[in-house]
């Protein structure tokens, strides 16, 4: 199975440092935030990984295509000329993929190295072949912030475990969903996501959202991760990640000094 990982986007919400290095470059401790994406996928036992990219981000490839850390691995290339939205990445990468299962993994969110989440949900894939999203629950006051996902059987919907999915909203208002699961940035598809993402109505701003394709698939599911996900797309999410990742390496958390 391969994965893609969409990295085309101009990430406005780092400006003014995303005007120079693409924020998927940002340095995490001492690392690319893209770096520790690409190793969770590795760990999950991906091999083969297709970048979606964009104009000005050519580092991306260049990182990647020089590294001897990833000898054995399949990295391809891509680029989305236009920046239509993330279900329009995704579905840049067809040529890629063709009509088979697929992982998607978003760069702007991290896991902890130690996070098995990902590895977790496809092998749950194995299991019945179904659609899968990664979701994480959120305080209701922030779920017009994310992509809302509503499970059957809330109550008995717990970390590591699968759940079919009913109802997506893309940030909602208040009491459109009656739920504060949000997607997080991983998803395994079947080859039924093409078609859909094909006939997506584009939204107010022109760009084809991938959460109205999900919305559509027939028999997904939601996947509970385990554990904590960082947000490296915005600026306090970012800061907050760079301070925990770094206190949690056994190279720099001795001599990180923080003063009030």
């Amino acid at each position: 199975m391969k994965v893609v990982i969409p990295a085309a986007g101009r990430g406005t919400r780092m400006f003014p440092a995303s005007k120079s290095i693409p924020k998927e470059m940002l340095v995490v401790t001492d690392k690319p935030v893209i770096d520790y994406v690409v190793g969770e996928c590795i760990a999950s036992g991906f091999k083969e990984i297709v970048f979606v990219l964009g104009p000005g981000k050519e580092s991306i490839k260049d990182y990647f295509e020089n590294n001897d850390m990833y000898k054995g691995i399949k990295f391809e290339y891509i680029y989305q000329k236009e920046p239509l939205g993330l279900g329009h990445a995704v579905l840049c990468a067809y040529p890629y993929i063709g009509n088979k299962p697929f992982a998607v993994a978003l760069p702007d969110v991290l896991l902890k190295p130690s996070n098995r989440s990902f590895k977790s949900m496809k092998e749950s894939f194995y299991q019945d072949h179904l659609s899968k999203v990664m979701v994480k629950d959120v305080p209701w006051d922030q779920i017009s912030s994310y992509g809302i996902i509503d499970v059957e059987n809330k109550n008995y919907f717990s970390p590591g475990s699968i759940s079919k999915i009913v109802n997506m909203v893309e940030k909602p208002l208040n009491g459109e969903i009656n739920s504060n699961f949000s997607a997080i940035g991983r998803y395994i598809f079947t080859g039924n996501i093409w078609n859909l993402l094909c006939n997506v109505t584009p939204d107010s701003s022109g760009e084809i959202q991938l959460t109205t394709a999900i919305s559509e698939l027939y028999n997904s599911c939601a996947y509970y991760m385990i554990g904590k996900s960082y947000d490296c797309g915005s600026k306090v999410g970012y800061i907050n990640t760079f301070i925990e990742f770094s206190l949690l390496n056994e190279t720099y958390k001795h001599s990180i000094e923080i003063s009030s």
